[in-house]
């Protein structure tokens, strides 16, 4: 199991003086208040301030004292150690934990891999890159799941169910 969990993404940096705007990948944006240091890919970063605004998290990294810092942070990962991340419920799932996971119908119908998962309303919306091309997109209800294991990383649904509800493109 993977030692550390992705909690954001640097979407852009904010300001001149090195602050910069991530997109949470948690549920809890108030947890990075928490937060002293995280690692940005493999790099320990001490953070200096934190806010949380309209969804998004800004944080000034004690290191990066200009916006041309910050720009070079973009598109990277902000991680937790594991040991620091929030606990789930059973059924809930850290997102990181479900990128890259295989992806399958109980009748094998169709097969692809997890690339992202969206959070908007009232389901988290699963995407889905298919093995013979085309995209599947579908909120993740507890009705299709029928096996999620992320140690293994992989995520089997009921065909029937996500015929109702899936989007593929």
């Amino acid at each position: 199991m993977e030692q550390f969990i992705v909690v954001g993404e640097i979407v852009k940096p904010q300001g001149l003086s090195g602050e910069v705007k991530i997109r949470p990948l948690t549920n809890d944006v108030s947890r990075f208040k928490k937060l002293r240091a995280v690692y940005v890919d493999t790099a320990l970063c001490s953070v200096s301030t934190v806010r949380v605004d309209n969804g998004f998290v800004f944080i000034k990294f004690a290191d990066a004292d200009s916006r041309e810092k910050a720009e070079k942070l973009v598109g990277k990962l902000v991680k937790v150690e594991r040991l620091h991340a929030l606990s789930v419920e059973e059924g809930e799932y850290f997102i990181a934990e479900l990128i890259g996971c295989k992806f399958t119908t109980d009748d094998a119908g169709l097969n692809g891999i997890i690339t992202n998962v969206w959070q908007h309303g009232a389901a988290d919306v699963i995407e889905v890159e298919l093995i013979h091309g085309g995209t599947l997109m579908f909120p993740f209800l507890k009705s299709l799941a029928l096996k999620v294991d992320t140690a293994e990383k992989q995520v089997k649904v009921s065909s029937e169910a996500l015929k109702k509800v899936a989007v593929i493109d």
